[in-house]
């Protein structure tokens, strides 16, 4: 039972991944990870089909570093995951090696917040299977669940988005690999999911070839596009960013704080890329809705990337790297949407 992965259930930390560290007594387990180190009734938990290799009683460091070995995102006030310098604050740019890090679809359903939305929303996934089969298999289950959530709450209907995420860099997939069968595996996820009848929208970045995105949209059940995702720190040459004078040397912070994964970029220099991309999107002939970003971090951004043909924005690193600025980035954002 030591290192076995599980999600809380029950009470304020709900939805959060945990770590059994050691057992109390037969109802009663010890648990840390991205919960506090507490006492916790082994009901109370989901447990997962993963252990991780930790000794008994690990401490808190110990139980966060396994859970990063792993691909688990802990949940820490500074994540050693986004690395962020006092130079590259300067930049305005980030990396982070941030994977998928929700508790998974079927805890987010028994957690009851979709449920309770009244406006518009969108939720994301992506499978990571390392075969087709096996991401099919991974589409095939996340329909069932979302038919599920509209089977009983049929409201949600009128609601409910979901955006399928093609792009995540920190998830192991190798993307040359994911770009030969991307066309066709979104065909068949978005053929998979169009049974919902609900909006699908991919999300891809600035790696994808143009060609290959405009047949992604151009598919009947795809409602539109989002163009916004981290560049992979190995990519960053290819598109004229200078690690070196961002970030201080060739080698990927994150990689010398232990992590596999060299991260991905986010920041300033993304903007003009994902600006010339969606000018290209539409000077292809692409028509249905984009939502654009990548590198907004003021008002101004906004106005670039609705000048080259988006229609709706997506914020991110702006909350960390110029939260002040927050506000009325997204007042302006909503000021050129409304026209």
């Amino acid at each position: 039972m030591i290192g076995q992965l599980a999600i809380k259930i029950a009470g304020r930390e709900s939805g959060k991944h945990c770590v059994i560290v050691d057992k109390i007594d037969s109802n009663y387990v010890l648990i840390d990870g991205n919960v506090r180190r507490k006492k916790c009734n082994i009901n109370h938990l989901e447990l997962l089909n993963k252990k991780l290799d930790i000794k008994k009683g690990a401490s808190t460091s110990e139980v966060h570093k396994a859970m990063e070995k792993d691909g688990i995102t802990p949940q820490e006030f500074l994540p050693r995951c986004v690395y962020v310098s006092p130079r590259s604050w300067l930049y305005g740019s980030a990396l982070n090696a941030v994977a998928l890090s929700g508790p998974g679809i079927n805890s987010l359903i028994e957690m009851g917040e979709w449920q309770k939305q009244t406006r518009p929303f969108f939720i994301s996934i992506m499978a990571i299977g390392k075969t087709v089969q096996e991401k099919n298999l991974e589409m095939s289950t996340f329909q069932v669940y979302i038919a599920s959530l509209l089977k009983w709450w049929p409201f949600l209907q009128d609601l409910l988005g979901v955006q399928i995420n093609y792009s995540c860099p920190n998830t192991g997939e190798n993307m040359e690999e994911m770009l030969q069968e991307l066309v066709g595996q979104s065909q068949r996820d978005m053929n998979m999911l169009g049974m919902l009848g609900l909006p699908l929208v991919p999300k891809i970045s600035v790696l994808f070839p143009v060609e290959y995105a405009q047949e992604i949209g151009n598919d009947r059940y795809c409602a539109g596009l989002t163009l916004s995702n981290t560049i992979p720190w190995d990519d960053l040459p290819k598109f004229g960013i200078d690690r070196r004078k961002i970030f201080g040397s060739d080698v990927s912070p994150l990689i010398k704080r232990g992590f596999k994964q060299p991260g991905g970029y986010s920041g300033k220099e993304l903007l003009p890329h994902v600006a010339h991309y969606v000018r290209e999107l539409r000077a292809a002939g692409f028509r249905k809705h984009i939502n654009a970003g990548g590198g907004i971090l003021g008002p101004s951004d906004i106005d670039v990337l609705y000048d080259s043909g988006a229609n709706s924005f997506s914020l991110g690193s702006i909350a960390f790297l110029r939260c002040w600025r927050m506000r009325a980035t997204i007042a302006r954002a909503y000021k050129l949407c409304a026209r």
